[in-house]
């Protein structure tokens, strides 16, 4: 199967069914996706019909995000391995624990003290490599 990894308007993608009739709470997508962008591409058919990706999609629309990244598949939206991909594209999701979100906390604190440390250094450096005129 071809892939592409392409750029399209929001306005562009047709989407002709859902396999989820309620796509839940969206404020923290629409919030993820203002503040970092779209990480994760949506998946189009060969005539840009959405295959996965609605809540996207919609979280994309309610940002304002009028251009996002999409894979297009060389295939049709409704084929047997459209619909698997988008079964798997659900189903192969595990929430975070307890456990993973403190992880996560105490990974993200360290990523700070350390960039934190590598800017006191490099200004300690820039202060003592400062030639004076004097």
């Amino acid at each position: 199967m071809n892939n592409t990894v392409i750029e399209i308007d929001t306005a562009d993608v047709i989407i002709k069914r859902s396999v989820r009739e309620n796509h839940g709470d969206l404020q923290s997508l629409v919030a993820s996706i203002k503040k970092i962008g779209l990480i994760y591409p949506v998946i189009i058919d060969k005539n840009n019909v959405l295959i996965s990706g609605n809540r996207r999609i919609e979280a994309c629309l309610e940002a304002e995000i009028m251009t996002i990244p999409a894979v297009r598949l060389d295939l049709e939206y409704n084929s047997p391995e459209a619909l698997e991909i988008q079964a798997d594209d659900n189903l192969c999701r595990l929430p975070f624990t307890v456990e993973d979100f403190d992880k996560l906390i105490n990974l993200k604190k360290d990523a700070i003290q350390t960039n934190n440390k590598k800017g006191i250094i490099s200004g300690i450096k820039t202060v003592f490599n400062h030639k004076s005129d004097i």
